[in-house]
């Protein structure tokens, strides 16, 4: 995909925001594309799955784990929003809760 480099902005990061008040306690994950609209909405234990190309960023209520940053890095993702993550091996940017 194309690379994406500028940082968020303000009413993006405003919006990940809203999104993580959302989510908080469900053990969740929100896949969101480029313009911040939520794609879809799933337990940590299909993420993997739903992981696809036009996802711009993923946010997770729990750990981004080895084979969930693998997946998102095969689909293009720029950002992984979590609690924790099992790893920090790549080039993907990183982002705590």
């Amino acid at each position: 995909g194309r690379k994406r480099k500028e940082k968020l902005t303000k009413e993006e990061k405003e919006r990940l925001q809203e999104i993580i008040e959302e989510i908080k306690g469900k053990k969740k994950a929100v896949l969101v594309d480029e313009n911040l609209r939520i794609v879809k909405k799933t337990s940590l234990t299909n993420l993997s799955r739903s992981i696809r190309a036009g996802i711009f960023i993923i946010i997770i209520d729990g750990t981004a784990t080895v084979p969930v940053i693998k997946s998102a890095e095969r689909a293009g993702v720029k950002y992984i929003v979590a609690n924790n993550f099992t790893t920090t091996d790549t080039e993907i940017e990183l982002l705590s809760l």
